[in-house]
C-alpha cells in the first residue's frame, strides 16, 4: 500500500511563526510583518497548533511537541520576554 510505504519515509514538518503585530491584521492588511520561525524540532517530532498570549511582558504559547513514534503528542510551553526573543 502506498500510503503505508509513504509513512515509512516521509514525515510531515510543521513549525511555529511568530509575527508581532495585531491578529486583526491578518484579516484586514494585504501584507505581513516578518515571520521568526521557532527552532526546528528533530526529525521524529514537530511543533504545531500553537496558541499564544502575554502577560506580564512575557509571550507565553502553549503548543502540540508531536513525537513520531509514540505517533502521540504532549502540550508543551515556551516563554520569552518580547524583546529578547529567547525561548525556553
Amino acid at each position: 500500500n502506498k500510503r503505508k510505504i509513504n509513512k515509512l519515509f516521509q514525515r510531515e514538518k510543521w513549525n511555529i511563526g511568530i509575527i508581532d503585530q495585531p491578529i486583526t491584521d491578518f484579516t484586514t492588511q494585504k501584507e505581513i510583518g516578518e515571520i521568526n520561525w521557532l527552532p526546528e524540532r528533530s526529525k521524529g517530532s514537530f511543533a504545531a497548533d500553537p496558541f499564544g498570549f502575554t502577560k506580564n511582558d512575557q509571550l507565553h504559547i502553549y503548543y502540540e511537541d508531536f513525537n513520531y513514534w509514540k505517533g502521540a503528542g504532549d502540550i508543551k510551553r515556551l516563554t520569552t520576554d518580547k524583546k529578547s526573543q529567547y525561548y525556553k
